[in-house]
């Protein structure tokens, strides 16, 4: 009989605690480490020993009837806990990566600062370097322009000297005959020459205008045909007189003794004189037309008395000298 009362006893024991209370599951177990390696801290890795109290400290109610019934709100503590810890985690990691990443980041644009720093210096360096060199140059280049308009002026000065005595015969054809000739000129004439075209003898043409025209009776040193030929235009005839005087007395009545005839004398111009006499010669007719008369000579237009003419200058400088009259004779 007390066989049978531990047999039921057992049974009845065993009927009661049959059923072992499930335990919930680790959540930083080894298992769990291996579905999320990368969300446990290093305290959680494998081989590590856990921080995390034994599942005997976790709260479970054991039922008297032997059923295993956990408490729902602190399970969701629990969840939301581990949740914080691993976004924690997480973000603690991306600003660690993060910051890593700047820091590369301004390392190298640190060294392209610094690379950029010494080609601007070289740069600059250089480019003070040629305004140096720029600066002397435009320095020399002023110096050898002055120098050139010295040397020029210079040349001028000389070529017009070596025009002092010279007078230009212009609109007189080509191989015409003069008024009077030499007689030994006409008895020197023979069959040989006769057959040959007839040359043209300036110098008698030029003293022939000369003696005619202005009663000058002295030799001429040198005339020929100057210029090129163009059609329908004869060329100038370039006479050098023996005396300057002889050359002022023909130029300051050639206007009035030539006014009927077709052909006029003008004066042997240098190439710059006749470029400054060409750039004022309207203002020159317009000063003519009011009274004003100008004489063109040294490379200037000059009033009475040899002083130049300011064409440059203010109204009121113009109207006085406009005022002053026949100043001079226009040639």
């Amino acid at each position: 009989m007390s066989y049978d009362l531990r047999k039921s006893q057992k049974g009845k024991h065993t009927k009661t605690t049959g059923s072992v209370p499930t335990k919930r599951p680790n959540p930083f177990s080894h298992n769990m480490y291996k579905a999320l390696p990368d969300q446990l801290t290093p305290s959680q890795r494998p081989g590590e020993p856990s921080q995390v109290s034994s599942p005997a400290n976790t709260s479970v109610i054991t039922p008297v009837n032997g059923t295993n019934t956990s408490t729902p709100d602190r399970t969701f503590q629990d969840q939301d806990f581990e949740q914080s810890k691993l976004d924690l985690f997480l973000t603690k990691k991306f600003e660690a990566m993060l910051e890593r990443a700047v820091d590369r980041l301004a390392k190298k644009i640190e060294a392209v600062e610094s690379l950029l720093g010494d080609s601007l210096e070289f740069e600059r360096q250089r480019v003070n370097d040629l305004q140096v060199k720029q600066n002397h140059l435009e320095t020399r280049i002023k110096n050898l322009e002055e120098e050139v308009a010295k040397n020029g002026a210079a040349t001028n000065k000389s070529e017009r000297f070596s025009r002092r005595n010279n007078i230009r015969l212009v609109g007189i054809d080509e191989y015409q005959q003069p008024t009077s000739l030499p007689a030994d000129s006409a008895s020197s004439s023979d069959s040989s020459s006769a057959s040959e075209p007839h040359q043209e003898d300036c110098i008698t043409l030029a003293e022939d205008k000369l003696r005619s025209f202005f009663g000058i009776t002295s030799k001429v040193e040198r005339a020929h045909r100057d210029g090129r030929k163009t059609n329908g235009r004869p060329r100038h005839i370039l006479v050098k007189l023996l005396s300057y005087r002889d050359k002022v007395d023909v130029m300051k009545r050639a206007r009035s003794v030539l006014k009927n005839q077709s052909f006029f004398i003008i004066d042997d111009l240098t190439s710059a004189d006749l470029q400054e006499k060409r750039k004022w010669s309207k203002q020159v007719q317009a000063l003519y037309a009011q009274g004003t008369k100008l004489r063109f000579y040294a490379g200037k237009w000059r009033l009475r008395g040899g002083d130049p003419f300011n064409f440059e200058s203010s109204s009121d400088d113009t109207s006085r000298i406009t005022t002053i009259g026949h100043a001079g004779v226009v040639f």
